[in-house]
């Protein structure tokens, strides 16, 4: 950034580009008028953007520079990150996916789901047989299903205290799970890739399913499974 080396968070759960207000602070951004917004994390509720700054951005050794339109989030515990639109833009999570140098979970000790906004970006397969549609979030560390979608299913959620997770959202606000699915299985359809995992249960979360970071990297699934991904 203008020079600088500076590590982004690249989440794709993420409708767009957004920065801390402490980064916006510290290099003098100012808001543009009439940018003030209101963006919803993962929890469902909402929180209050000051407004939208333009910074410049350049891949570690690219030549190519870009002007990112970005929200602030007052709270957010990452100074920069890219969101959908810019990700898909530059094709970093398909053509040129060697920009990435670490996943978040390598970064950050804490579980973190930075899903915020209305990201629409879905992949589309079956969940224990059944179609669904998925929100592959590599800003999340963990495999989650909301409480609604659990109930309309009629999953058998384990509500043992033990498997409450504490989650930090992008707006650095905490939240909980409030259960689990054991043995869960998502299939690629045709291709014979099945993955069974355990789902968290998260109250008001606005997706039905998301696909965690760890499964989305190791199983490259931005360039093996674009034609699932509408």
């Amino acid at each position: 950034l203008n020079g600088v080396p500076i590590a982004s968070l690249v989440d794709n759960g993420a409708e767009r580009c957004h920065v801390s207000l402490r980064f916006a602070e510290s290099h003098k951004l100012s808001p543009q008028d009439g940018t003030q917004h209101v963006v919803q994390p993962g929890n469902g509720k909402t929180v209050l953007s000051p407004g939208i700054v333009s910074i410049p951005w350049q891949f570690s050794g690219e030549s190519e520079s870009y002007l990112i339109d970005c929200a602030i989030i007052p709270g957010c515990v990452r100074d920069l990150v890219l969101g959908a639109n810019f990700l898909r833009l530059t094709q970093t999570l398909t053509k040129f996916k060697s920009r990435i140098t670490a996943t978040a979970r390598g970064v950050l000790r804490r579980l973190h789901l930075n899903l915020l906004g209305g990201e629409k970006q879905r992949l589309w397969r079956f969940l224990d047989d059944v179609l669904a549609s998925a929100l592959p979030d590599t800003g999340s560390d963990v495999m989650l299903v909301s409480e609604d979608y659990a109930r309309s299913r009629g999953l058998h959620v384990d509500r043992n205290p033990q498997h409450r997770l504490e989650l930090e959202l992008g707006d650095g606000t905490v939240t909980y799970t409030s259960g689990v699915v054991r043995h869960l299985v998502w299939s690629f359809g045709d291709s014979g890739e099945d993955v069974t995992s355990d789902f968290y249960v998260l109250p008001g979360m606005p997706a039905d399913i998301i696909l965690s970071n760890e499964l989305l990297f190791e199983l490259d699934v931005f360039s093996r499974f674009d034609e699932f991904l509408i």
